[in-house]
């Protein structure tokens, strides 16, 4: 997507876009609140000059740290927002993302399975237009599966999580998310009453984030 054509418009973009950045790292890091200031303030910020693909990518990020902040509401309507612009801007890594993170909180932070489950085509399709290295995929196979656990469907989720490891292995950086998933598993296991396993997946777990952290 092309830059503003107005010279002064491009540069208040690519300052906030500087801006913007340092917010994914604050909600990496658990810094939720100081995240979501400069997300909204970016965003409100690129309201004003009118550049839509801006707008889109810090509603993204606001969504983001909104779910985390476990504030369901408020983060399904930014992430529906940078949906919106992401698909009819052509923004298809940003639409890709948004789609997959309403799926996680339609489904675990409002509890509408039947609508979180319903966006799975499309979301699914966004990712495939994306086309990036399969963190994306991961992103949402890893939040169907929580959908699938929350509804109690234990095979579906399992698959899902499965899913998720494989693309995860096959990225060259660690991701912290692969340690979230041995999680998640560890929790299906022993909603299944497999201990095993589920003593298996913890500890791959804790091992990795360990590791990461």
């Amino acid at each position: 997507v092309p830059p503003p054509d107005d010279p002064a418009t491009a540069q208040q973009v690519a300052a906030l876009r500087h801006r913007l950045a340092p917010a994914r790292m604050l909600e990496a890091t658990g810094r939720y609140a100081e995240g979501l200031t400069l997300a909204m303030d970016v965003r409100a910020e690129a309201r004003a000059l009118g550049y839509a693909p801006l707008q889109a990518e810090a509603a993204l990020v606001e969504g983001g740290l909104l779910s985390a902040s476990a504030r369901a509401r408020e983060a399904e309507a930014a992430l529906a927002e940078a949906l919106r612009l992401g698909i009819t801007h052509d923004l298809h890594a940003v639409a890709a993302e948004a789609a997959a993170r309403r799926v996680f909180v339609l489904g675990d932070g409002l509890g509408r399975f039947e609508a979180a489950r319903a966006g799975e085509t499309v979301a699914a399709a966004l990712v495939e237009r994306a086309g990036d290295d399969g963190s994306l995929e991961a992103l949402l196979e890893n939040n169907l599966g929580t959908v699938f656990d929350l509804a109690g469907d234990d095979a579906a989720a399992q698959q899902h999580f499965e899913r998720t490891v494989t693309l995860l292995q096959h990225l060259d950086t660690s991701d912290p998310l692969l340690a979230i998933v041995y999680h998640n598993l560890a929790n299906v296991d022993l909603e299944r009453g497999d201990l095993d396993a589920a003593e298996r997946h913890s500890k791959q777990a804790y091992e990795l984030f360990a590791r990461l952290l």
